[in-house]
């Protein structure tokens, strides 16, 4: 199993929140590695090491970057991205919910690091519900909400689809989405969003439930060089829930309350022994 390496780097934060943020990414990247590890690996088949870095300068050469910046010019800028070489990179902001950004691009670079996967199935579209239609594979866009988020020590990480979100119909026993918050194949939960492409209209198409439920057409798509951060720039930004105005993102805060102070007491009693 080839396995990819990714690196978070810190990028122009402010004095006030740089040693914050060193110290609370030490503990994320532990959550994240957890989540590639146990919970997508045995579902997508890939795998990845985790590492973060005070500056760029000192990622290796072969690591995709996630940047974590203070403040982002525009919000098409953010998420997903491919460089010059078409490797993938992805900007996150540093609010309340960063580690739910951040774990929504890994997970989503990791599966398809071009942004450009399809997956062929029926149309969800009620206006024409025969049609065979090809969606964008995003690994974390169909239950992107904070609302079925779940925490790794008290690190706030996103939903994701199973490949079994794709099957042609519903089966009884499978499995859509890794907390089971989708019950259904191509569900969509509130705050969240599906995308595809129909050939016979030759037109993109998203089923978008970030305020309300609605199909919204984004019209053709050409000579993109990634569909999803094509798709990311023509999608409205995430609801005011994303952004960790929700219960789960307060009560993430204090089991990482807890789950630092368990880690307190316990370098008390390993520093006991050194004496």
């Amino acid at each position: 199993m080839l396995v990819r390496h990714l690196a978070i780097v810190p990028e122009r934060l402010t004095d006030k929140h740089r040693e914050k943020v060193a110290r609370d990414l030490t503990r994320a990247t532990a959550a994240l590695q957890t989540q590639i590890t146990r919970d997508l690996r045995p579902l997508w088949h890939v795998d990845a090491t985790v590492s973060a870095f005070t500056h760029i300068d000192d990622v290796p050469l072969g690591h995709w970057v996630i940047f974590l910046k203070e403040s982002i010019g525009g919000d098409d800028q953010l998420g997903f991205h491919l460089d010059s070489h078409n490797q993938p990179y992805a900007l996150v902001a540093y609010d309340k919910s960063w580690t739910l950004s951040l774990s929504h691009e890994i997970l989503e670079i990791l599966v398809d690091p071009s942004g450009n996967r399809l997956v062929a199935g029926p149309s969800v579209d009620p206006k024409h519900p025969h049609h065979r239609v090809r969606y964008l594979l995003e690994l974390c866009d169909p239950c992107e909400d904070s609302a079925y988020s779940y925490t790794i020590d008290g690190i706030v990480v996103s939903d994701f689809i199973t490949p079994h979100y794709h099957d042609p119909q519903d089966t009884s026993g499978a499995r859509y989405s890794f907390t089971g918050a989708i019950g259904s194949p191509r569900e969509v939960l509130p705050g969240g969003y599906l995308t595809w492409e129909d050939p016979v209209l030759g037109e993109w198409f998203q089923l978008n439930l970030v305020k309300r439920r609605a199909i919204k057409k984004l019209g053709p798509i050409e000579n993109a060089r990634s569909l999803r951060a094509h798709v990311n720039r023509l999608t409205p930004p995430p609801s005011d829930v994303f952004h960790g105005n929700s219960a789960k993102i307060r009560t993430a805060g204090q089991r990482r309350t807890g789950a630092t102070e368990a880690s307190a007491a316990q370098a008390r009693t390993l520093r006991s022994l050194l004496r």
